[in-house]
């Protein structure tokens, strides 16, 4: 969050380092006093206080630093993180700083396997809705909707592929998607669970199957599951028999089933300005990082590090 002092010190919101939106002092501190109505002054975190006189510069940064704090503890308490309160606040916000009219509009999403499926939905329709838009264009039922979840990824133009985040409960798809102004970014429909224990429960209906099935060949061709030449005979076996459940219950048993392939990022470690690509699965966080040999001192490969989720 920084202040933009261009526009009488209105806050910037940033949501994985893109603008979400644009807010005042004055909403944040409106924002504060429903929250405590709702909930309590117990509950809600101290809020940055007035004050009488112009701010002096340093002044400015101190309040920006409180306000970010205070965002971020609110986000991230379960109760008032997860309010209707608190994330239609920044829905609306996210809206009126884009400002995209509320309208009918057309919004691509595309399954694992680049299938393209059109919903008409508002451009003020919040996740939880075009989710439930792209369900009912599937006819994926009911039950099993909250097996899956939207996703914001991106298609580079060499193909590669990976995921920016999970679109989150207090957005826009519509606007989130279009207000990147790049071709690259997709939304995708991808089951959001870690544990694959619960593909039994999306197996037993068709359209899950399906939706199951072609993510699973969609991460092994793009070379998210390691697959040797004995299992890769076997999975093409299964495809061409159809047997679909079979292949899925081979690909369990391979590494890397069911991850996530962020976007790479840079860290300072093993050396300086070092890419390490992120992976995130069966309750754990995967960085691989590029080595000048492999082992002993072989070809160039990847340092793999394990980080569990308690």
């Amino acid at each position: 969050m920084d202040p933009d002092f261009l526009n009488l010190l209105a806050y910037n919101i940033h949501v994985n380092g893109v603008l979400h939106c644009r807010v005042r002092y004055s909403q944040l501190l409106g924002l504060h006093e429903q929250l405590r109505k709702e909930y309590g002054a117990n509950v809600v975190p101290a809020f940055p206080p007035k004050k009488l006189f112009t701010l002096t510069p340093a002044e400015v940064e101190q309040r920006r630093e409180q306000l970010e704090k205070y965002m971020q503890a609110v986000r991230q308490d379960p109760v008032l993180g997860g309010s209707e309160t608190f994330n239609s606040f920044l829905r609306k916000a996210q809206q009126e700083t884009q400002q995209v009219p509320t309208e009918e509009v057309p919004l691509e999403v595309l399954l694992s396997n680049g299938q393209k499926v059109v919903v008409t939905i508002l451009t003020s329709d919040q996740t939880e809705d075009v989710l439930e838009a792209v369900a009912s264009k599937l006819d994926l039922p009911e039950d099993l909707v909250g097996y899956f979840s939207l996703f914001l990824a991106r298609e580079a133009k060499d193909g590669a592929f990976s995921f920016v985040r999970k679109l989150q409960e207090f957005e826009l798809p519509y606007v989130s998607v279009t207000s990147l102004r790049n071709p690259e970014y997709k939304i995708i429909l991808r089951k959001s669970y870690w544990d694959s224990a619960y593909d039994d429960d999306v197996m037993e209906q068709r359209v899950g199957l399906n939706l199951l099935y072609a993510q699973t060949v969609s991460d092994i061709e793009r070379g998210w599951i390691l697959v040797t030449k004995e299992q890769h005979r076997q999975l093409k076996s299964l495809q061409e028999k159809v047997s679909k459940k079979e292949f899925i219950r081979l690909a369990q048993t391979l590494k890397y089933y069911g991850y996530l392939k962020f976007e790479p990022c840079i860290t300072d470690f093993p050396e300086k300005g070092c890419q390490v690509v992120v992976s995130a699965g069966n309750n754990e966080l995967n960085f691989q990082v590029p080595t000048s040999s492999g082992p002993l001192g072989s070809s160039p490969g990847k340092a793999e590090v394990k980080l569990e989720l308690a």
